[in-house]
């Protein structure tokens, strides 16, 4: 907006100002919000491909919080003190790429799943949580992922059909079994 005179009328309604159209990059890492409201980024950031919200003290994202963002192609959440996702948080970013919630401290995600509309995601950053089990459904809309990062959970067991559908081109380490929960098969795994 201008610095000169009154604010645009579409400045001074509620929502995001309409005269941000063009912003493509708001860097809101390394604050100290706790909370984003429902819809703070529903008017004026329709060209918005990066939304960095890293390194903030957020502990829960209320369910529209993403909403009007339809270009968003990365958006990072890590290290901040999340404990869980709301069903439908992400379903409308159908343009996501990169999402990063690592060092949080997601305890658990629902069946179903949070990523069940982002079929075009390439990476996924769960690492540094506090994740002890997946259901076995989690991944199955994620058909265009191509790296996810686990590490560094509470993960003792994995559910068979976790990644049912999936190809890898990895080997795991001979001194590290893969963990699986002990009535599950893993069709098609070959060590």
């Amino acid at each position: 907006c201008s610095s000169r005179g009154p604010a645009p009328r579409s400045c001074r309604t509620a929502g995001s100002p309409a005269c941000l159209r063009g912003l493509q990059l708001p860097l809101l890492s390394s604050n100290r919000l706790s909370a984003i409201s429902p819809c703070a980024f529903l008017r004026g950031l329709v060209r918005l491909k990066t939304l960095k919200l890293n390194d903030n003290r957020l502990q829960q994202l209320p369910s529209g919080a993403f909403e009007g963002l339809l270009r968003l192609q990365q958006l990072a959440l890590e290290d901040n003190q999340l404990r869980s996702l709301p069903p439908g948080l992400l379903d409308p970013l159908p343009h996501l790429r990169e999402l990063s919630l690592n060092r949080n401290l997601l305890a658990g995600l629902p069946e179903g799943g949070p990523f069940r509309n982002l079929a075009g995601l390439k990476r996924l950053d769960l690492s540094r949580n506090q994740l002890a089990a997946l259901p076995g459904t989690l991944f199955s809309a994620l058909s265009g992922l191509r790296r996810l990062f686990l590490y560094n959970n509470r993960l003792v067991a994995l559910d068979s059909g976790l990644f049912a559908g999936w190809s890898c081109g990895c080997t795991r380490a001979p001194s590290r079994p893969w963990p699986r929960a002990p009535s599950a098969a893993w069709p098609g795994w070959r060590p």
